[in-house]
C-alpha cells in the first residue's frame, strides 16, 4: 500500500536537480506552478527512495492558489478545472533520437493520479502522486537547486517562476566563481523551454508580453535581480537574448538575505494581522517594500511605539510615508520613476524605519501622533461606522473578523 504524507510540514525548500531546470519544456500557469513546488517541498530526497502519496486539503491548495492576489471563480470550478489540466499538462526533454529527420522529445507527466480524498481531518482534499519518471529529478539529486517556494508566492507569470527557478539554479552552482551570472539563449530555444514554442512571432510581443514580465516579477518578488537583459541580433532580427543577473543589494533586500527569502502566504497574514495591520501590510508593498520585510520588520513594529497605534497601523503608515517623501528629497524632481529608483526609495525608508527609528522617536513621531489624534477626532465625528469597526477589531486577527471586506 503506498504511503501517504501529511502536508503540515513548514519545509519551503523545494529540490530539483540541475539537469531537470535547464533542460525540461513545460508550460504551467503561475497557480500550477506554485501547488507543485509546495508539493516538491514536501518531498525529502534524503530518505525517501520513492514517491508517497500527499494529502493536501482544499482549504490549504485554496490558501497557495490565492497567494497572488488575481481573482478566480468559485472554489468548485477552480478545483475541478485545475485536476483537469494538471493531469493533462506534459514535460518534454530533447533528445538526440529523430524520426525523418527531425528531433523526437520525450515526454513524461507531472502526476501519476490526482483524487479527491477527505483527510484524517475529514476534510475535502486532493491526493497526490508524483509519476515514477520525475524519479531521477527530484528523488535521486545529484547537482540540484534549493527554490524556496515563498519567493514564488506573489508572482503572477508562470514564466517569471519558471525563468526565477533557472536563474536561481545558476546562481547556487556559480555564486561561489562569480558575483553576477549571464545566461544566453537562443530566442527558439528559449521559447521550448517555456512551453511557447511558436508563439509570438512578432519579437514585440514576445518582449512585451514575457520578456518585460520575467523583469519586473523576479525583481519586485525574489531575492534576485535581472540587472540587464541584452539583446543579440542577426542583421535587424533578435536572434538570442543574454539574461544578466544576480543576487539583490543587501540594502534593499536585507530581510530576505537574513530569512532566506521568506514570503508570507495568503493564509498567514489573514491568521496573522488584524484588518488595519493588513491594510498597512499591502500599503507597504504597494510602495515596493519587499514583502518578507513588511510582514516581520515593520508592520508588527509600528504598534510597539505607542499603543495610540493600535487600530490604525494603516493610516500610521500613510503618515510616515508622506513625512518620508517630503524629507528624503529622493527623486522628488522626476515625474515616472524607474522601477530600480522605486526599489531604492523602499529601500531607503526600510533604513529610515528599522535601523535609523526615524519614526520612533524625536520629531517624526510627535508629527505623527497630532495626525493620528486629528484623524481620530474626525473619524468618530464624520464615520462613526468605520471607527466602531476599527475599535472592534482591534487584537482580532483578520481572519477571524468577519466583515463585509477587508
Amino acid at each position: 500500500m503506498t504511503k501517504q504524507l501529511s502536508t503540515a510540514s513548514s519545509n519551503t525548500v523545494a529540490r530539483i536537480e540541475n539537469r531537470f531546470i535547464f533542460n525540461a519544456q513545460y508550460q504551467l500557469t503561475a497557480r500550477e506552478q506554485k501547488v507543485i513546488l509546495y508539493l516538491i517541498s514536501n518531498i525529502d530526497p534524503k530518505s525517501q527512495k520513492r514517491f508517497h502519496e500527499q494529502v493536501i486539503s482544499v482549504k490549504k491548495l485554496e490558501s497557495v492558489l490565492k497567494a497572488d492576489g488575481k481573482k478566480w471563480g468559485g472554489l468548485y470550478e477552480e478545483m475541478q478545472r485545475f485536476t483537469d489540466i494538471i493531469l493533462d499538462k506534459k514535460i518534454r526533454f530533447p533528445t538526440d533520437l529523430k524520426i525523418d529527420g527531425k528531433a523526437f522529445p520525450g515526454k513524461i507527466n507531472w502526476f501519476q493520479s490526482v483524487m479527491p480524498v477527505r483527510n484524517e481531518h475529514q476534510e475535502v482534499s486532493l491526493r497526490f502522486l508524483f509519476a515514477e519518471d520525475l524519479k531521477p529529478f527530484l528523488l535521486q539529486l545529484n547537482e540540484y537547486a534549493q527554490i524556496n517556494r515563498l519567493e514564488a508566492m506573489q508572482m503572477k507569470s508562470g514564466h517569471a517562476i519558471r525563468m526565477f527557478q533557472i536563474f536561481k539554479a545558476q546562481r547556487d552552482r556559480m555564486r561561489k566563481h562569480e558575483k553576477v551570472s549571464k545566461l544566453t539563449y537562443e530566442v527558439e530555444k528559449l521559447k521550448a523551454i517555456l512551453g511557447i514554442e511558436g508563439k509570438y512571432p512578432r519579437f514585440n510581443s514576445f518582449r512585451e508580453r514575457v520578456l518585460d514580465t520575467i523583469k519586473k516579477e523576479i525583481n519586485k518578488f525574489t531575492s534576485l535581480e535581472l540587472i540587464n537583459l541584452v539583446y543579440i541580433r542577426s542583421g535587424k532580427r533578435v536572434t538570442a537574448l543574454t539574461f544578466v543577473f544576480t543576487e539583490k543589494d543587501t540594502d534593499t533586500n536585507t530581510f530576505l538575505k537574513v530569512e532566506d527569502g521568506q514570503v508570507p502566504t495568503e493564509e498567514s497574514l489573514l491568521h496573522a494581522f488584524t484588518r488595519s495591520q493588513l491594510r498597512a501590510y499591502r500599503l507597504l508593498v504597494k510602495r515596493n517594500i519587499i514583502p518578507a520585510i513588511a510582514y516581520k520588520q515593520i508592520v508588527p513594529e509600528i504598534s510597539k511605539g505607542s499603543s495610540e497605534f493600535v487600530g490604525f497601523e494603516d493610516i500610521y503608515f500613510e503618515f510616515a510615508w508622506a513625512i518620508f517623501e517630503r524629507k528624503s528629497n529622493l527623486f522628488q524632481k522626476q515625474d515616472k520613476q524607474s522601477d530600480q529608483e522605486n526599489r531604492k526609495k523602499a529601500g531607503t525608508f526600510v533604513n529610515w524605519f528599522t535601523k535609523n527609528k526615524v519614526f520612533q522617536q524625536g520629531d517624526h513621531f510627535g508629527t505623527i501622533q497630532s495626525l493620528l489624534a486629528e484623524k481620530k477626532k474626525r473619524m468618530m465625528s464624520k464615520d462613526p461606522e468605520e471607527w466602531e469597526e476599527r475599535m472592534a477589531s482591534k487584537g482580532v486577527p483578520a481572519a477571524e473578523f468577519n466583515v463585509k471586506t477587508i
